[in-house]
């Protein structure tokens, strides 16, 4: 073989493989390959993966992924001429049909912040606040909520066209003036010195009521002891009123028939006599007979 035909071989062998290699780009995932050949750039980007193009094309992996986009204790001005600040964050990413484009008119991410992304916010914050008539209002779930979806609905609007697409913008750590901080703080100490005072007193309005009550029910309890007393003694007392008036009422039929009939004496004095007579009676020793006995029984 010929000198020249082996250097032409040889060269085909590497020339050849060189070109394949040089036509092949992959695109990592999350990413939009943007092609340019002497500095023109494509208008369709390179979806991820392998991709074939011509040799002498360079890309750029535009990163389409989701990103966020953070402004620390950014200035909420507010009606009352006061300046409260907080933190904006705020998710984006590229839209992958308009990675041409942006890449061409903007540049790369940085850019895109610091061209679309920044001054926006920025602009949008000072519109929004406008409607807050007074600092404190800031420190509101309600205001801050709303401040959040009025920034966030119109920067997507306005960055929508630009292949910009805002995922949330959040507001985060509001901080209001110091002397709107001092008056909040003083609010809530009295409001908190407030609460304390009336549990404090609900306290002691229970406590007396439970004294209230175990006094009411000391005395239910003493009154209902008394009347059981009462109601004790009246019933000993009539008790004794009635065997005091059957005695009276026995006595007095008993008067009635002794009256009636004397021998009952002596028939008494005979059931209680046990059949002796006393042999001697008094130092006369005198012997005393049944009428005498009966006499005596009388006396007795």
């Amino acid at each position: 073989m010929k000198p020249s035909k082996l250097i032409a071989l040889v060269a085909s062998i590497v020339i050849i493989p060189l070109t394949i290699i040089s036509s092949c780009h992959s695109v990592p995932a999350g990413h939009a390959g943007v092609p340019s050949i002497f500095g023109k750039v494509y208008e369709k980007p390179l979806s991820e993966g392998m991709n074939f193009l011509n040799p002498f094309a360079r890309v750029y992996d535009f990163d389409c992924r989701e990103d966020v986009f953070v402004i620390d204790e950014i200035t909420f001005p507010s009606q009352d001429q006061m300046s409260s600040t907080a933190d904006i964050s705020v998710k984006w990413r590229v839209d992958f049909a308009s990675a041409t484009e942006l890449y061409q008119n903007t540049g790369n991410r940085e850019a895109i912040v610091a061209r679309h992304l920044e001054p926006k916010v920025r602009s949008l914050i000072r519109e929004v606040s406008r409607s807050v008539k007074t600092a404190e209002e800031f420190f509101t779930n309600e205001v801050q909520a709303r401040i959040q979806l009025d920034l966030s609905t119109q920067i997507r609007e306005a960055m929508m066209p630009k292949g910009i697409i805002v995922e949330e913008v959040m507001v985060r750590d509001v901080k209001l003036p110091k002397v709107i901080q001092d008056g909040v703080l003083a609010k809530k100490l009295r409001e908190q010195k407030a609460q304390e005072q009336e549990a404090e007193l609900l306290r002691y309005k229970t406590e007396q009521q439970q004294i209230v009550e175990k006094a009411t029910a000391e005395k239910t309890a003493a009154e209902m002891e008394a009347e059981k007393v009462k109601i004790t003694a009246d019933a000993q007392a009539y008790k004794l009123e009635a065997e005091a008036k059957a005695k009276a009422k026995a006595l007095e039929i008993e008067g009635a028939s002794i009256k009636a009939n004397p021998d009952v004496i002596k028939m008494r004095a005979v059931e209680t006599w046990n059949g002796e007579l006393p042999k001697i009676v008094g130092d006369s020793a005198m012997l005393m007979g049944v009428d005498q006995f009966i006499q005596k029984q009388q006396n007795q």
